[in-house]
């Protein structure tokens, strides 16, 4: 389950990167129906859904500079999740 959860994430970074250039830098993303607008430390944008089983469903927007490439981004974000997220 967590390869699906970052495959999608990361899917989702580089559309929301390009309607970003096309939104003066405001991200344009449509949650699903019913999920919450929150508001995190570090986030630009963030929703969560309702929680099942103890886990919220959550998409949260981070804004920052990275001096590398969009793979060698992906991979640091995996291995960040990885140490984050038990298995």
């Amino acid at each position: 389950m967590t390869h699906f959860i970052c495959s999608s994430v990361f899917v989702c970074f580089g559309l929301l990167a390009a309607d970003a250039e096309k939104n003066k830098g405001e991200p344009a993303l449509t949650p699903p129906k019913g999920w919450q607008e929150k508001s995190f430390q570090g986030t630009k944008k963030a929703w969560v859904g309702t929680a099942v089983d103890g886990f919220a469903p959550n998409i949260n927007i981070m804004e920052g500079a990275f001096g590398g490439s969009l793979d060698k981004y992906v991979e640091a974000s995996i291995e960040t999740l990885k140490k984050m997220i038990p298995s």
